[in-house]
């Protein structure tokens, strides 16, 4: 369910300094943004608190960024219940947030799966993060209408992250060290059939404005995640056109929305996408990507979170990684 897909983004201006991308020091919608609070690494509980939108992404309670890694293949069908796998993500590679998910219509496990069943997943992600002082970021993968086959093309299912997100969002409202995506890459569908067929960045736009409305009904203080885009040249760029999924959410502190993105290919686009976004005042994140030194520690430097496309072995160390980064 996670794709490995490379792409060309083309930059927008040239590539800034890491010196040079304002911090999100400005106002959100009208409210003043205070500075971002010193990172103490350590000084948390094993449940932790609510994350912090601050300095152009979201940080952990402590003022720490959220670094991560998805549980791929850690949580089809029955969950992973490994609590060793998360203590490793934690104590071997200093992870501290784990991206989680579940379709309704689970394309590996047999048809629709029952709220109890996804419950019993969540639950148990949840139980391994509070263990071992991580967050979890609870996301909802795309799926095609009807519980057709998996294929490549992966079309988003609307009607199921509806019913997704009006129970999920409202179990787990008051867990502090729940995180909420909307959708895994919902502009990911060029071959879509009909229906639905592919959907324009307007179309998907009001969707997520519904469902993020409706998360936000439910769990009026749990950030969400949203776009989650395969492509983040697909909005934030300079295509007036665009912009109307930017202008339908209000971002920021105040909201305690993010803007996600899959961070792929060239990892040179960053620091112009991190300087268009400043200039919007949108906060990142990035809950998918390449898994390698450039990406990791380009993203790293630009202080946004991030979580590699990598699953983890048992042991925590990743295939290919040789930087690191301090433990939270």
């Amino acid at each position: 369910m996670i794709k490995k897909l490379f792409f060309t983004v083309a930059l927008l201006a040239p590539c800034l300094a890491h010196a040079n991308i304002p911090p999100f020091v400005s106002s959100f919608s009208g409210q003043i943004v205070p500075a971002t609070p010193t990172c103490q690494l350590g000084n948390h509980g094993l449940v932790r608190g609510r994350p912090i939108i601050a300095n152009g992404t979201i940080l952990a309670e402590d003022g720490c960024p959220l670094r991560g890694a998805i549980d791929e293949g850690q949580s089809i069908c029955v969950g992973y219940s490994d609590l060793n796998w998360y203590k490793n993500s934690q104590s071997v590679i200093n992870l501290n947030a784990i991206v989680g998910g579940w379709p309704i219509q689970d394309p590996f496990c047999g048809g629709v799966q029952t709220l109890a069943q996804i419950y019993a997943v969540i639950d148990a992600q949840l139980s391994n993060v509070s263990q071992t002082g991580q967050y979890l970021v609870i996301s909802f993968y795309n799926r095609y209408p009807g519980g057709q086959p998996w294929t490549s093309t992966n079309c988003p299912d609307w009607n199921d992250a509806q019913t997704f997100w009006s129970n999920v969002s409202a179990r787990y409202a008051n867990d502090t060290n729940a995180i909420f995506s909307i959708m895994n890459e919902p502009d990911w569908q060029p071959d879509c059939p009909t229906p639905p067929g592919a959907l324009s960045i307007q179309q998907i736009a009001a969707n997520e404005l519904s469902i993020w409305s409706l998360i936000r009904s439910n769990a009026p203080n749990s950030p969400i995640l949203v776009w989650s885009t395969f492509n983040p040249d697909n909005t934030i760029n300079d295509d007036p056109n665009n912009y109307a999924f930017l202008t339908s959410i209000t971002y920021g502190p105040s909201s305690h929305t993010i803007f996600d993105f899959h961070n792929y290919g060239n990892a040179s686009y960053l620091p112009t996408l991190a300087s268009n976004a400043a200039n919007e005042t949108i906060p990142l994140s990035s809950t998918e990507g390449q898994s390698d030194n450039t990406h990791l520690s380009t993203i790293d430097g630009l202080g946004i979170a991030w979580f590699m496309n990598q699953a983890l072995p048992e042991s925590g160390v990743p295939t290919g990684v040789t930087v690191f980064w301090p433990k939270d």
